[in-house]
Order: structure tokens, then C-alpha cells, then sequence
């Protein structure tokens, strides 16, 4: 257990890589002050603490799903991008935007954020909760090795078209690169140390939970009061996203106990298959702009789809248990 911090680090690298790196917004988070001062904290402190209420019961696709929303929602307070957008349409309804609403809380933060690096991240451990408690139909894209590897390869090839949509090529592949092949030694030199270890026995306990909590608390007041101040709105725009707290935390609070798990095949890749990922992600951010526009439409259609399916699902099944 000794190596717990470091696997809290990793699990922080990998949401900052999947979100930043992947969607090209902050190319070298290892390389720039604003990181180490901002991003990774950021994304390390909520996974670690969302995460931690997820495994306090029985990991599902609602409660996963709910916490990455309320991830999510730091783009509120922190940012102030869903309510004064600085990229994409500028279209505010009710003094929130829509677009940007539902594409960061409903798809790419509940996804890439958050349960996309939690599944990576069980990867060098014993266990499989995250897994277990995704959806059968998507356990069954992973049940043996050769359908595993089709979906990575997948899932490399897309993420390199979406980030060469806002890179140059040199940047993009550099960036891709050098990123992924830090994680993914880290990782490889990790596993060698935690690979008996449960993911649930890795997470925070309970005196680590509060420490990490009041760390986020502090981190959400600093940088509402210092960060893009001008863009926070009057008390409407704020009553949206406190209902959308509100209904997350619902969802959360009625679903993190429920016991969806499903078995899962134990199904090993070798690194040198994610070796070629990482080089393949590389050469896509490089090359693959002319598809980015389609990539990101038909992921933001795909995934936002399926958070609004995954929310409604959720109130049918606490309302149906009552």
C-alpha cells in the first residue's frame, strides 16, 4: 500500500491525458506551470474524491455516470464556461449555454474524465469493479482478447482524429506522444507494485477522503473568486447548474449502492499492443484532421446521446424502486 499516492497520481495523469491531451485543449499539462499550478490538481483532486464516493458502494454505470457529471460541473464555478463560452458557439439560453452544457456534462467529462480513467487505471490492479459495472453489451466488446483490441484500436484511432482537429501536426503528435508514453511507463513501472492490489483498497480512506475534500473545497473557492471573474452571472444562470447538482447528486445518492456488477473474463494485452496505441494516436493526431470535424460529431452525438439515455434510465429505475 505504500505506492497508493503514486497509483493517485497516476489516476490524476490519466484523467488530465484523456480530457486535456485528447481533446488538445492543454497539450503538455508535464510541461507547463499552469499544470502543475491548475490542471492536474484539478483533475486529480476530483476523480480521486468522486471516485471515492463511487467505491464507497457497489460501482455502476448511474453512479459513474453521476459523479462524471458532477465532474462535470466545475466548468461552472471554475472556468465559468457554461455560462460565458471562450470556444464554440456563443449561444446562451436562460444564461447558461447549451451546447457547451451538454457536451462537458453530459459527454466528455463523465467519459473522458472520469470513467474512461478509471477503467485504464484498474487495468494494473486485481480488480475489476469498474468493469464489472459497465453495461454487458460493453463487457462483451472486452470478453476476449482479440474484440479488446478492436475496441482499442477503435478508441486510439478516434481520440487522434478529435485531437488533430485542434493541433497542428507537429504539435499533435508530439504532444500525443510524449504524453501517452509518460503515463504508459509509469503505468507499466506501477503495475509491478500494485497488481495485487484492489483498486478499492487504492483509493482514499476515509481521514485521506475529508483531507482530499477540503482540498477541493478550497480549490473550487480560490479560483471561483480569481479565475475569469467577470463571467460569473447573476443567481438564474446559478439556479440551473445548482438543479443540475441537484439532479446528479439525486442520482448519485439513490444509485451508488445498487448492484449492477457483472461478471468480467479476465483478458490480458500486452503493452507492446499499447505501445503501438500510443504510436497510432500519435500518428492520427498528425494526419487525421480532415476527419476531425466528423469525429467530433459523431462522438459529441454518440456521447451525449448516451448521457442523456443514462440519466433518464437512472430516474426510471429510482422512481420504478420506490
Amino acid at each position: 500500500m505504500k505506492y497508493k499516492y503514486i497509483f493517485w497520481i497516476y489516476l490524476g495523469l490519466l484523467s488530465t491525458f484523456f480530457a486535456e491531451v485528447v481533446s488538445g485543449s492543454f497539450p503538455y499539462p508535464l510541461f507547463d506551470y499552469w499544470g502543475y499550478y491548475s490542471v492536474i490538481p484539478l483533475y486529480t483532486l476530483h476523480i480521486l474524491v468522486l471516485g471515492t464516493v463511487v467505491f464507497r458502494g457497489k460501482p455502476n454505470i448511474f453512479s459513474l455516470f453521476a459523479a462524471g457529471a458532477i465532474f462535470g460541473l466545475y466548468e461552472a464555478y471554475i472556468t465559468k464556461v457554461l455560462w460565458d463560452p471562450n470556444w464554440g458557439p456563443y449561444i446562451i439560453v436562460g444564461g447558461v449555454a447549451p451546447i457547451q452544457t451538454l457536451a462537458l456534462v453530459f459527454f466528455w467529462h463523465p467519459f473522458m474524465a472520469f470513467i474512461i480513467p478509471l477503467l485504464f487505471a484498474e487495468i494494473i490492479t486485481s480488480s475489476r469493479e469498474i468493469m464489472g459495472g459497465m453495461p454487458q453489451w460493453f463487457i462483451n466488446r472486452f470478453s476476449d482478447e482479440s474484440s479488446a483490441r478492436l475496441m482499442l484500436l477503435i478508441f486510439a484511432i478516434l481520440c487522434g482524429a478529435y485531437k488533430a482537429m485542434n493541433s497542428t501536426p507537429s504539435l499533435g503528435f508530439a504532444s500525443a506522444l510524449i504524453n501517452g508514453f509518460i503515463i504508459f511507463f509509469l503505468g507499466i513501472w506501477l503495475r509491478e507494485h500494485v497488481h495485487e492490489e484492489s483498486m478499492r483498497d487504492l483509493m482514499p480512506n476515509t481521514r485521506e477522503f475529508k483531507i482530499l475534500s477540503g482540498a477541493l473545497i478550497l480549490y473550487y473557492i480560490y479560483f471561483t473568486a480569481t479565475l475569469r471573474v467577470d463571467s460569473l452571472p447573476g443567481i438564474m444562470p446559478q439556479i440551473i447548474i445548482w438543479i443540475l447538482y441537484g439532479l446528479f447528486g439525486y442520482i448519485l445518492w439513490k444509485t451508488y449502492n445498487l448492484d449492477f456488477t457483472h461478471t468480467v473474463p479476465r483478458v490480458s494485452i500486452s503493452p507492446a499492443y499499447f505501445v503501438i496505441l500510443i504510436v497510432l494516436f500519435s500518428i492520427g493526431s498528425a494526419i487525421l484532421m480532415p476527419f476531425g470535424l466528423l469525429t467530433m460529431l459523431f462522438t459529441w452525438t454518440l456521447g451525449i446521446g448516451s448521457g442523456i439515455l443514462i440519466t433518464i434510465a437512472a430516474l426510471i429505475i429510482i422512481f420504478k424502486g420506490k
